[in-house]
């Protein structure tokens, strides 16, 4: 168990949000404390789901950081009401089941690994945790909440008596849930940090324990290659499954917010977790880093086109021959490393299971190859785009649900043969 990963994850939760705005990102505290919990998670099942619990809070973040955008811009509260109860309601659901699966495995593990410092303070510690989750959701959804009464805070100002008096008293009100709950937040989240670093540092004394845990993670972990095999195909698979999403273009004032530069790293990450698995050849290995180059090259010098054009996006378009070539370029390496991708997981399947992926690797390469000659138009010609994203979109979705269920199906094999 990493102690300090998991208490420095701990950190970054005790901030309060401005209703979606989270200046001090959550997701960055979750993605440390299901990287603390990573050993533990092979030792027991109810902490490897808590380390899931904490994967879904981060996404819940990351999901809730970005509707900012919407939530900001709308002046209508019952939609802020509507997105601030959505993210209270999952948000606290899933870190009460996180909480009460840790402290459980844990104690299990104390249980049967003989550690009575383990024990000792479990129950004090769980509580705390608890309650700072309590009181950390409800401080971020009490000021928007307050919205729910007063039901004329969106209606026409003309048609409601004193109007302005009640909108002042809404935003005064609000005001001084936001400064109570910030307050009761970090109180109540210094305290608890303090009851978890005392904790984890009476489980990291237990010299005894620790080793026999390290024994245990070694045995059944470090020392089994087919567990090896298993984690790396594993981790691939879910690195070209996030890979893909970003392939399709999804533009916003003509900025790509799907940035392809993340899926070229996200496919040469994958590609070298199984390295040692298939040992690609050394020119497949340069041509893929080459190909990652070229791509974040393309999306660099647009970016410096779209801020440089004062707003004459029609040169960007019809006359900037090296956006064009850059293009081009971008269009190949990226159905060059679909191509890789594809060939691990082939190569992959082909070597520890009897999974047939020839027919799935057929439709996946046209689509795919239809997916990345969409974006290259989308790249050049963003104004005559039209219906084309649509289109794109369409071919993309099918291509999504293949690749995750072809890998899944495959994965789920591999893991039968080598267990």
């Amino acid at each position: 168990m990493k102690t300090g990963a998991i208490f420095v994850g701990f950190l970054f939760l005790i901030n309060p949000d401005l209703i979606t705005l989270d200046i001090f990102p959550d997701f960055i505290g979750y993605l440390l404390i299901a990287h603390g919990l990573y050993r533990l998670s092979f030792l027991e099942e109810r902490i490897a789901l808590a380390r899931k619990f904490a994967f879904f809070l981060a996404m819940a973040s990351g999901v809730k950081i970005a509707s900012s955008l919407m939530v900001f811009t709308t002046t209508v509260e019952s939609t802020r009401l509507t997105a601030s109860f959505v993210f209270f309601a999952v948000e606290t659901a899933l870190a009460l089941f996180f909480t009460d699966h840790v402290f459980k495995g844990v104690q299990y593990l104390a249980v049967r690994k003989d550690s009575d410092l383990a024990l000792k303070g479990y129950e004090v510690a769980k509580f705390y945790i608890t309650v700072f989750f309590i009181v950390k959701n409800l401080s971020n959804f009490l000021p928007q909440g307050v919205a729910a009464f007063y039901p004329n805070i969106d209606a026409d100002p003309s048609l409601v008596e004193n109007y302005s008096s009640m909108r002042q008293q809404f935003f005064v009100l609000r005001s001084v849930l936001f400064i109570v709950g910030a307050l009761s937040l970090v109180s109540i989240g210094i305290y608890a940090a303090r009851v978890l670093w005392a904790y984890l540092s009476r489980c990291r004394s237990d010299e005894a324990f620790a080793e026999r845990l390290a024994a245990a993670y070694n045995e059944k972990v470090e020392d089994n290659g087919n567990m090896q095999i298993r984690l790396a195909v594993k981790s691939s698979f879910s690195l070209f499954f996030v890979a893909t999403i970003f392939l399709a273009d999804l533009y916003l004032d003509h900025v790509d917010v799907f940035l392809l530069t993340v899926f070229a790293l996200l496919v040469l990450a994958g590609v070298r977790k199984l390295d040692f698995i298939l040992q690609l050849k050394p020119w497949q290995k340069t041509a893929s880093y080459l190909s990652a180059g070229v791509i974040a090259v393309a999306e660099i010098y647009r970016a410096v086109r779209l801020f440089t054009c004062d707003g004459d996006f029609s040169v960007l378009f019809y006359f900037d021959v090296i956006g064009k070539i850059l293009g081009y370029l971008s269009l190949t390496a990226s159905l060059y490393l679909c191509w890789v991708m594809l060939l691990c997981i082939s190569g992959t399947g082909k070597k520890y299971s009897e999974y047939s992926y020839g027919p799935y690797r057929i439709f996946l390469s046209i689509a795919l190859a239809a997916v990345c000659a969409l974006s290259y138009y989308q790249f050049a010609f963003p104004a005559w785009s039209g219906v084309v994203p649509a289109i794109q979109w369409a071919v993309y979705a099918i291509a999504l649900y293949y690749h995750n269920k072809t890998t899944d199906e495959m994965r789920r094999e591999i893991d039968y043969q080598l267990m």
